[in-house]
């Protein structure tokens, strides 16, 4: 995950698998939003290939951008403060995702 993302929660409770699971989930979120279509590896794809990782990148953008209830779901479900992400989200997007 991108590290200025990093917003658990403070509670002491263990951290689960399901935790983990959860936040690999935001920190895809946060990998497709960073896409770097300048990046080698990006041009060497095909061109479906690359319309395809544009929808994710856009469809994370907004995302992680918005308090929505599925990305409440998801920050409960991986212990993280949704709030936090969001305005964390809202930085990287003015600092244009890098």
């Amino acid at each position: 995950m991108h590290a200025d993302m990093c917003v658990g929660k403070s509670d002491a409770l263990p951290e689960t698998a399901e935790h983990a699971l959860w936040r690999a989930v935001v920190a895809q979120a946060v990998e497709d939003a960073c896409l770097d279509e300048t990046a080698p590896a990006f041009r060497l794809l095909p061109k479906h290939r690359q319309q395809e990782r544009i929808v994710w990148r856009d469809q994370a953008r907004a995302w992680l951008t918005r308090r929505t209830a599925d990305l409440e779901a998801v920050c409960d479900a991986a212990r993280l403060e949704s709030t936090a992400l969001v305005k964390k989200a809202r930085a990287l997007a003015a600092r244009g995702w890098r």
